[in-house]
């Protein structure tokens, strides 16, 4: 009997037998009386659960469904475990990246676009700093009616930020709002950031609109509110912001995580299947300080210069997007074994 390997700490003990081949295709699992619900992934018996984390098959291929394996349960693998050599598990999750689909909700100023491409872009780039090294990221843009097939390919979906307003009725809004609302009700992780937070909440029954005090921009720190959720183990976290709207309520069955006297709601999660954040954990310095300048005359001088000033302190978007990275991989299966709360 091999080592078992633990993903999570409630094991599964019914793989009893294994044998590696040379196989780059799914097959039934016909010796495995014991347990009709096993499945072979590279010739290994595995749970089906992990058989859909581990579809590698050519793009042509994956589409179509192993044949005669299980398919109750085949896009819901947060909470198993698995008995195999170390060896051979590490070889299979080697290519089996985290799938991840951007839904970006704006374009970039053209003078900025050279630099920074997208808001997609700004966001891939740091969350593989943040160690999202080899995940599989697809980035769709939303204003041009642009989506993925389907959701149920990805382990979660993030969503950008927008000038826009989240309970706009401009069509494409509309649609994104549709959408979000059939992901809440499925197994897909969400993310959101800025619009994407206010629209996720909007979806969840929260009342969001524009902020009281206006504009909210440049360097601003939040307080940490629950243990159980950490980041980076600090009590407060700075980020660069950029928003007139805000989230004024907190959505039904949600936990507030971080907050500030003029955004209550900064940062929120539901369980592990949400997590919003307000303010950019992608920006840096140079765009938020394109952003500040471009909308000087509507800020007022006051709070240019407060913004302005603030930049020089430094940001903390790369421990943030840290914890998004930690939050999607968390009780999902990856090459790296399992993420918990104190990574």
């Amino acid at each position: 009997m091999p080592s078992t390997f633990w993903l999570t700490r409630e094991p599964v003990h019914c793989v009893t037998q294994w044998h590696l081949h040379d196989n780059d295709m799914f097959k039934c699992c016909d010796p495995a009386k014991s347990h009709p619900t096993l499945a072979v992934v590279h010739g290994l018996f595995v749970l089906p659960h992990l058989a859909a984390a581990c579809d590698y098959r050519p793009a042509a291929q994956r589409a179509k469904k192993p044949d005669n394996v299980p398919w109750t349960a085949l896009n819901w693998y947060p909470r198993i475990a698995v008995a195999m050599p170390q060896a051979a598990f590490t070889s299979i999750f080697e290519r089996c990246p985290m799938k991840l689909c951007i839904l970006d909700n704006d374009f970039i100023d053209e003078a900025m676009a050279p630099l920074f491409g997208s808001y997609g872009t700004m966001t891939e780039k740091v969350l593989r700093a943040a160690g999202a090294h080899d995940w599989q990221i697809d980035c769709f843009s939303t204003p041009r009616g642009e989506y993925p097939d389907s959701f149920e390919e990805y382990d979660a979906v993030l969503l950008t930020g927008s000038k826009a307003d989240s309970f706009s009725s401009d069509p494409w809004v509309v649609e994104l709002r549709n959408r979000v609302s059939g992901l809440l009700a499925s197994e897909v992780k969400l993310v959101g950031i800025c619009f994407g937070h206010q629209l996720i909440a909007l979806c969840m029954g929260a009342d969001v609109g524009r902020a009281p005090q206006g504009w909210i921009a440049g360097r601003q720190v939040y307080q940490w509110h629950d243990a159980s959720f950490p980041i980076t183990g600090r009590k407060s976290v700075a980020l660069l912001a950029s928003h007139q709207d805000q989230v004024l309520t907190l959505p039904p069955g949600s936990t507030l995580l971080a907050s500030s006297d003029n955004c209550p709601i900064a940062v929120y999660h539901k369980e592990d299947a949400v997590l919003c954040v307000q303010p950019h954990p992608e920006f840096v310095e140079t765009y938020s300080e394109y952003l500040l300048n471009k909308r000087r005359n509507t800020l007022g001088e006051e709070i240019y210069m407060s913004s302005i000033n603030s930049l020089g302190q430094g940001h903390e978007g790369i421990d943030f997007a840290k914890l998004i990275v930690n939050f999607i991989q968390k009780n999902t299966i990856t090459a790296k074994g399992p993420i918990n709360n104190e990574s």
